[in-house]
């Protein structure tokens, strides 16, 4: 083999893609390893659970290889061209997402790993948990859905399903659209990271979430696949992805070694035989093994305690948690007070607009009213005036009927002129007066007219004058002239305009004059109507001067309100009187307050023998193997001092028994909600497959619907492979 030549210079370019497509540059020097590459990365995004992750390349062979930590980059099978793409992606999965992943950053790139694993179809999903993750991973995206800003097809061009669903449905993108859009309102509130992991708990119950397939053989030559997974190796049947056919985990694994294409795999347990497969490539077993030495060693770790760097995370993770927390809880309640204070606005502005045009309408029909009177006035005026000239014309045609029978007697001559004169002026006469008698009696009407319009115009100004007084009596500040000191009369709440009460009633107590009107006997005011009669009204200059004085102290706004309030009927007074109370001088007012009322899995109990994987080299082959150091023991660490993170300065006035309580709520909601899901994607399922394309199915999913008959998922199914003694899985194995 040719050697590559080194570059002249001292560092060599290299760029890595991160998974959310983002592109960052470096310069490494020309010894740089794997490891020193890789710890530049995590150091620059912040990671610090650097164990499940790796570099991925394309090998000048073509292949997918990870760049191995401890051998320089450059003496790896990297590309010849710079600068050098290697892709920053999760190498290791873990096997409870809820319990290993620490960090926010570390979720955040395995939710996004897996939701492009799902959309590209590296991962199986069935069609109505593809639909609920697409829900989950717009509300990680954009938050909660704007109703006001949503349009039909905005999600269509986000990459959310598998091609393999929407071509195996007789559905639209719109009809998928909307089959989401029902699953993401119902995510509203959730902030991104619990969204996230929501999508990550969901995704690790798939078949093959968290499996790396390679192409094998047995000794019979049968074709297999072999998954490389966290718990151990899983083989597969050539057309069956999903289910595996039997399982060997990690505690039973103690040696694995290659030769050439050939793997064999030691156990532990000495009664059961090793077993070998074959690899269809040889640059494809050091992957192979590099990814079971990477497993096995986080396998093992999961077992041992956690070292004081992963409990200072967990530490500060579940610190945070609990903040965050409890900010959502104190935002929720603050969203939900501003609600009801943006709906109780909402009421009374309302209100007030109400109250606002009952204002106008009365201030229209007031000036209707005074309008209409002055129109009947100036009628009425015209009407005298033509009854007057009409009285002058029929005066002067009496006149003149004298007068022409003084010459009457004058001359017989002109008798029969002055006869005919004189019947002409009498059929004047006559005519004149019957249009005066019509001109009298329709001054009379408009007389008639003006009286009533002037009632009217009087009754109205009283219904105005009770209406300040009633509103002077429910609480505003009534302004007393000096004529209340010298004894003048006030009038009462009660009484009709222009009364006054009796003289007992008149006598100035020892209280504010507010409360003096507010205590007057009922007694009084009712014996005071009943004598003055509903005749009587108040002076217009009295009534005029209370107006004045109550828009100059309330304003013309309070003034309309007023009047609109006079519009309730006849029984206002009566209302009036129910809300009129005795308030003691220098009485505080009473405030009014409201008073808001304010899972883990377990672990692991089983113990595999702490054995490690230790690297011997040969000239013939590359093996590795399991040293014996403490075989049968459970490495136990020395039990360190818990670190006090003062996290219980978080809490104050009960704030941690609360907290707990709305924990245990938020774990019984989460199990009901969790019940509902199962429901919700089961009618789900039932809508969608009466618009299914049998043709389209393809082999998974016609597997994933076998295992759905029989009621098997991926737990229930790697129970039943494990059942038996190593020795049979491992000749079950052969005879595949």
């Amino acid at each position: 083999m040719f050697r590559r030549r080194k570059k002249p210079g001292k560092s060599f370019p290299v760029i890595v893609i991160t998974m959310d497509q983002e592109e960052m540059e470096f310069n490494l020097e020309w010894k740089a390893t794997g490891r020193d590459l890789l710890e530049l990365v995590c150091r620059t995004i912040g990671l610090r659970e650097t164990w499940f992750f790796g570099l991925q390349y394309v090998s000048s062979y073509n292949l997918l290889s990870w760049i191995r930590m401890d051998k320089k980059i450059q003496s790896q099978d990297i590309p010849h061209e710079y600068p050098v793409k290697f892709y920053f992606l999760a190498q290791f999965y873990p096997e409870n997402v809820n319990e290993e992943l620490v960090q926010e950053v570390t979720q955040h790139l395995f939710f996004l790993q897996v939701k492009q694993q799902i959309v590209g179809m590296d991962i199986y999903c069935p069609p109505e948990v593809a639909v609920l993750l697409a829900s989950y991973a717009l509300q990680a995206k954009y938050g909660d859905i704007d109703e006001a800003r949503y349009k039909p097809g905005m999600l269509i061009k986000e990459e959310l399903l598998p091609p393999r669903v929407l071509e195996q449905y007789q559905m639209t993108p719109e009809m998928w659209e909307e089959k989401i859009r029902v699953w993401y309102q119902d995510h509203r509130g959730k902030p991104r990271d619990v969204v996230e992991m929501e999508y990550l708990k969901i995704a690790q119950d798939l078949d093959m979430y968290g499996i790396n397939y390679y192409h094998i053989t047995n000794k019979k030559g049968t074709e297999l696949w072999l998954g490389v997974t966290a718990q151990g190796l899983k083989i597969f049947e050539k057309e069956n992805k999903l289910a595996p056919k039997t399982m060997f985990p990690w505690s039973e694994i103690r040696n694995i070694s290659f030769d050439d294409k050939k793997f064999i795999i030691k156990l532990v347990d000495k009664n059961s035989p090793p077993f070998s497969f074959y690899s269809r490539n040889l640059r494809v077993n050091k992957t192979i093994l590099e990814l079971c030495i990477g497993n096995h060693n986080l396998f093992m770790r999961r077992r041992r305690p956690d070292s004081m760097e992963v409990q200072h995370m967990k530490a500060r993770a579940k610190e945070e948690s609990l903040r965050r927390q409890m900010e959502r809880s104190k935002l929720a309640r603050e969203k939900q007070l501003r609600e009801e204070l943006e709906m109780e606005r909402s009421q009374l502005e309302h209100r007030l607009m109400q109250y606002q045009e009952e204002a106008r309408l009365a201030n229209e029909a007031l000036h209707r009213s005074e309008e209409a009177a002055e129109l009947l006035a100036e009628k009425s005026r015209l009407a005298e005036e033509e009854a007057r000239l009409l009285s002058e014309k029929a005066t002067k045609a009496e006149e003149e009927v004298r007068r022409l029978g003084s010459l009457y007697q004058k001359g017989q001559e002109e008798r029969q002129l002055l006869s005919q004169k004189m019947r002409d002026a009498e059929l004047l006469a006559a005519q004149c007066m019957e249009e005066s008698e019509l001109r009298a009696e329709e001054a009379r009407r408009l007389q008639d007219e003006l009286r009533r319009a002037r009632m009217a115009e009087k009754e109205a100004k009283e219904r105005l004058f009770e209406v300040l007084k009633n509103t002077y009596v429910n609480g505003s500040t009534v302004v007393m002239n000096s004529s209340y000191d010298s004894g003048a009369s006030v009038p009462h709440a009660h009484s009709p305009a222009g009364m006054v009460p009796p003289s007992s009633s008149l006598a100035p107590p020892p209280r504010s004059p507010r409360s003096a009107l507010l205590d007057s006997p009922l007694e009084h005011h009712s014996s005071a109507h009943d004598r003055s009669g509903s005749s009587a009204g108040a002076p217009a200059s009295e009534i005029d001067r209370l107006v004045m004085g109550y828009a100059e102290q309330n304003g013309t706004s309070s003034l309309r309100q007023a009047l609109a309030r006079s519009g309730a009927g006849d029984d206002s007074d009566d209302e009036v009187e129910d809300l009129v109370v005795d308030e003691a001088p220098g009485a505080p007012s009473p405030r009014r307050s409201i008073l808001l009322p304010p899972s883990t899995s377990p672990p692991s109990s089983a113990a595999p023998p702490p054995y490690h994987l230790v690297a011997t080299s040969s000239t013939s082959a590359t093996t590795y193997t399991m040293s014996d150091i403490g075989r049968g023991e459970m490495v136990r660490g020395e039990e360190r001092p818990e670190e006090d993170f003062n996290v219980d300065s978080l809490f104050v006035n009960g704030e941690m028994e609360r907290l707990s309580l709305e924990i245990e709520k938020e774990r019984e909601e989460y199990l009901q909600k969790s019940q509902s899901l199962r429901c919700q994607l089961s009618e789900l399922k039932s809508e969608i497959d009466q618009l299914k394309v049998e043709e389209n199915q393809t082999d998974l999913d016609e597997f994933h619907g076998q295992l759905a008959m029989q009621g098997e998922d991926k737990y229930s199914t790697i129970n039943k492979i494990k059942q038996g003694s190593t020795k049979s899985r491992v000749a079950f194995f052969e005879e595949l």
